[in-house]
């Protein structure tokens, strides 16, 4: 079986106060991805995601376009190490 790959992503826009954590774990999960979403202090949103690659690259299309009204201006990502201890997606809360 090959290493799954995994991304941490910072989400820029409109992302913080309208449901986009929830979106991103329900997309998350139906791609059957590991990680977590969180929200940041600068208003950004911080994603951790690990998987095989076609679903980790379908999953980031799907939410580069979010329901109304949340709205994504830009996706940094960069590849990292993946953690064989995640087995689901979770939400962060503070």
């Amino acid at each position: 079986m090959t290493e799954p790959r995994a991304w941490k992503l910072t989400v820029g826009g409109i992302v913080q106060g309208v449901g986009y954590r929830a979106f991103v774990s329900r997309k998350a999960k139906s791609y059957d991805l590991a990680g977590y979403v969180k929200n940041e202090d600068d208003g950004t949103v911080t994603i951790f995601v690990q998987g095989p690659e076609d679903e980790v690259h379908a999953f980031v299309e799907e939410i580069r376009r979010p329901p109304f009204p949340a709205k994504v201006s830009y996706i940094k990502r960069k590849e990292t190490t993946s953690d064989s201890n995640l087995r689901e997606f979770i939400v962060v809360y503070r």
